[in-house]
């Protein structure tokens, strides 16, 4: 991984460093804490920084747009349950970029939360998340929707309250782009990061070495290295963390934060 000369502020090989932002989604109250810690805690000793989207106050009988259960849930029941109930995730998220994951990732009338056509409703949404997510003590650096699905309405609200939004692969023909210098691009004042999903881990090695100029986001779920019974998968969680070794071994790849990018 290149590395920050301390010096001049500046970093060793910037010319030539590939950016990479690795985040993980759906973390939420009744996340244990020990699943992000035997996820990432090999990424976050080598000094390897990783986004974590949080739902803020998740609702505890999420569905998928199929009617079946969100697998993220580790515990099911009516209602919602904000961040700050499980303190002890609270304080290992303080070691992560926070980005706010929607406010409760549920479906309203069918559609995902940020997917409707209502301002007001998305912007109380993005405050009341933003608020949950502080009461934990935790500040968001950056917004990212269940889904990746917006509206025009409730993309300007989110780009009115956050500097950055993540999405996935493409962004919306409504969305007006406007390109910067180095290739950044903005729509009403934010900066849009596209992420390209979750990879391959199959040959940890190879994907590092197929990292283009980027910057690139690849997007895991914890959720998916654990069975029904909340025991790890033990292949692709060796995978992963072989993933981290060969990251803190890459000489021109350089792992950044969101905020490293506004």
């Amino acid at each position: 991984m290149a590395s920050r000369d301390t010096r001049t502020g500046g970093l060793e090989d910037r010319a030539r460093a590939r950016q990479l932002l690795i985040h993980d989604h759906d973390a939420n109250a009744t996340t244990p804490a020990g699943w992000l810690e035997a996820l990432w805690g090999p990424f976050l000793a080598r000094g390897l920084p990783i986004g974590l989207a949080l739902i803020p106050e998740v609702r505890l009988d999420a569905r998928t747009a199929e009617g079946e259960p969100e697998r993220y849930l580790r515990e099911r029941g009516r209602g919602t349950r904000p961040l700050a109930a499980n303190p002890e995730l609270a304080r290992l998220a303080e070691r992560f970029e926070v980005l706010q994951h929607g406010c409760t990732h549920e479906r309203v009338a069918g559609r995902y939360e940020f997917d409707r056509h209502d301002a007001a409703d998305a912007a109380r949404r993005l405050e009341r998340g933003r608020a949950r997510l502080r009461e934990a003590g935790l500040e968001p650096v950056a917004f990212a929707a269940p889904q990746d699905l917006y509206t025009p309405a409730s993309f300007r609200e989110a780009a009115r309250r956050y500097p950055a939004i993540v999405n996935g692969r493409f962004w919306p023909r409504w969305l007006p782009l406007r390109s910067r210098l180095g290739g950044a691009r903005r729509a009403f004042g934010a900066r849009l990061l596209r992420h390209a999903g979750e990879p391959d881990l199959a040959d940890p090695a190879g994907l590092v070495d197929a990292l283009g100029r980027g910057p690139t986001i690849w997007v895991f779920h914890h959720w998916r290295f654990f069975d029904a019974a909340g025991r790890a998968k033990a292949r692709p969680l060796a995978a992963l963390h072989r993933l981290a070794e060969r990251l803190a071994e890459a000489r021109d790849v350089e792992v950044v934060r969101v905020a490293d990018l506004l």
